[in-house]
């Protein structure tokens, strides 16, 4: 599976309720589009991501996809026809924008939408293996889906941990802990969400 993350903010004119409004009605519209390939999405509040700026507070949305011959698909079917009004909708009301894209590593359960995403850097010198086998020596397999950047796209460090707890890491990963809730889930079975 992979994930395009995007991060924005509001626009300062906007207020919450109308950009979360119309982030809930792109995501819905999207899924509605049935585009082969896209898993749904999740549109989250985070608050602690330095990439946000002075604030360090915004919005992560994660569009799944299985895998990444799907980003053309998305991409053209996100901005075309039906879906076309909405995307500019939302992109006007949006500002300090960045994207990553993210290879599932390994999932012992659905947590996308958990409560915690912890960013985490492997440690100069260090083997992919050898960070790999310290990462699942210290966190619960059974608790966390993992996370890896892909073609160092994104402002983000190297690895994601999406988890309900706030766990503990070896510091020698530099952990960025963000906190998330949920603001909507669609899935591509037409099954919709609210937090």
């Amino acid at each position: 599976m992979i994930g395009y993350v995007f991060w924005h903010q509001k626009i300062d004119s906007v207020s919450s309720n109308d950009y979360e409004r119309t982030l809930k009605e792109f995501h819905e519209k999207l899924v509605g589009a049935r585009i082969r390939g896209y898993l749904g999405s999740v549109s989250l509040k985070i608050e602690g991501a330095y990439w946000m700026g002075s604030k360090k507070s915004g919005y992560e949305d994660w569009y799944y996809m299985t895998d990444s011959g799907v980003i053309d698909i998305l991409n053209h079917g996100a901005v075309s026809g039906n879906m076309m009004p909405i995307h500019n909708n939302a992109a006007g009301l949006a500002t300090g924008m960045h994207a990553g894209l993210y290879q599932l590593k390994s999932s012992s359960a659905n947590h996308r939408e958990s409560t915690w995403c912890i960013w985490l850097s492997k440690p100069g010198g260090m083997s992919y293996d050898d960070f790999n086998s310290m990462i699942s020596s210290t966190v619960p397999a059974h608790s966390i889906d993992y996370w890896r950047r892909q073609m160092v796209l994104g402002p983000t460090p190297e690895f994601c941990i999406t988890s309900d707890n706030r766990i503990d890491i070896n510091p020698e990963t530099k952990p960025i802990y963000v906190k998330r809730s949920v603001l909507c889930k669609f899935t591509s079975d037409s099954r919709f969400e609210i937090a």
